[in-house]
């Protein structure tokens, strides 16, 4: 009876790290070539969100369950007395089931703002200084017409003072509050732009701006340089049908900003597909990007490792104590973990060194992540397929034990005793 459990665990766990390492790459490649094909994340804002949160989950879950498997082989060759116990099957299960929702709590966090799931890297910001002459029809004449680019040069000497900043003239009064809302949804409108307000007073307000590609940025900074950009932002707003306001607007931006970004972050963003960004916006960015690369990328690496330099620390102990086949398939395991490090480890590098300003290639950013999304089924992929899922028969004549062809007697000849022996 210990026996059939005992194989049974063993391969309940392995089982599971293959098929979930499996359906985490299948998932988030698919989705991957979906979004290279598309041109662009197509699944809108609150899918990008869920499943971003569903891929890194399936990537940390099938990295940390490798970990697992790896404790797993530890007390197998090491500590074979507490193997059963530690590892049976109701704990293994429990074992999993406990690193999924650790996992999804680590991992629910940019949904709640610490952190950020976006198909966009890096921002510009777009400045506008706001001034209110309070102007009546006897000091301008505030038509319809004004709605049009006024140039800097053209500006009167009474309304917006010619002050030599301001770019576009609105026959009517907003406060910056309503200004923000207006002005993000035109540039979601017109251009496809996310925007998110950073910095508001009374007379000024600070927009961060992500384009989609290329091609949109070059449009709004065309149109920020003939001085229609207010024309668009603008779209749709009614106007005084009084004529005694007129609002005076100065749009600014930073120009080696703007080249910085358009060379740096929007080529790397031409995956399209939504993820954790490195680059995100949210208030201690520093602190999640960290807490996500050590629990999800160094922490389960360094407990592999530590298990694997505990267990060759000994071979030379349990080498006499265990079956040639067992030691060479767990041999094969804890090198599939050391091979697939520089597989999965990439992804962390490339997202950081784009985050200090440095330019990856596209092409680049494409590889590695599906070498990030594929990287766990390495381990998996180097154990023979035999080793952990046979099942056991015993003669009920001969007290012998006889296997079928998918069986494997190496997880029970050290505990059976033939009956002639008793």
């Amino acid at each position: 009876m210990s026996i059939k459990r005992k194989k049974k665990m063993t391969c309940t766990l392995f089982r599971i790290l293959a098929v979930a390492s499996l359906c985490s790459s299948i998932i988030n490649l698919t989705l991957l070539s979906i979004c290279l094909s598309a041109g662009r994340w197509i699944f809108g804002d609150l899918l990008c969100q869920i499943l971003a949160f569903l891929s890194h989950v399936l990537v940390a879950g099938a990295a940390w369950l490798v970990a697992l498997a790896g404790l797993e082989r530890y007390f197998k060759l090491v500590l074979p007395a507490d193997h059963p116990c530690v590892f049976s099957d109701i704990n293994t299960k429990l074992l999993v089931v406990g690193l999924y929702l650790l996992i999804a709590i680590i991992l629910i966090n940019p949904l709640y703002g610490w952190g950020e799931y976006s198909e966009y890297r890096g921002y510009f910001k777009l400045t506008v200084h706001t001034t209110r002459p309070n102007l009546t029809r006897h000091n301008y004449d505030v038509t319809a017409s004004t709605l049009s680019p006024v140039p800097v040069s053209d500006l009167p000497p009474v309304g917006c003072d010619g002050n030599n900043r301001t770019h576009f003239m609105f026959p009517g009064d907003y406060n910056t509050t309503q200004l923000a809302e207006m002005f993000s949804k035109n540039l979601k409108i017109n251009w496809n732009f996310f925007s998110r307000l950073l910095h508001i007073t009374h007379e000024s307000l600070v927009l961060a701006l992500r384009a989609p590609n290329e091609e949109n940025l070059e449009n709004l900074l065309s149109e920020n340089s003939e001085y229609t950009l207010g024309d668009e932002l603008f779209h749709g707003a009614p106007k005084c049908q009084n004529n005694e306001y007129i609002l005076c607007l100065e749009f600014m931006l930073n120009y080696t900003e703007v080249e910085t970004y358009k060379k740096i972050f929007v080529p790397f963003q031409a995956t399209n597909m939504c993820s954790v960004d490195f680059t995100t916006m949210n208030k201690g960015a520093w602190g999640w990007i960290a807490f996500f690369i050590a629990s999800t990328g160094a922490a389960p690496y360094i407990m592999i490792a530590v298990c694997a330099i505990l267990t060759f620390w000994k071979w030379s102990y349990i080498q006499f104590e265990h079956r040639n086949q067992d030691l060479v398939q767990s041999r094969k395991f804890f090198y599939g973990c050391l091979i697939s490090v520089p597989l999965y480890f990439p992804y962390f590098i490339v997202n950081l060194s784009n985050y200090y300003g440095n330019y990856v290639s596209p092409t680049l950013n494409v590889f590695v992540m599906i070498l990030y999304y594929g990287s766990n089924l390495l381990p998996c992929a180097l154990l023979s397929p035999r080793y952990l899922c046979k099942t056991v028969e015993r003669s009920s004549t001969s007290g012998s034990i006889r296997e079928s062809e998918t069986e494997d007697q190496e997880e029970f000849e050290m505990e059976i005793i033939p009956d002639n022996q008793l």
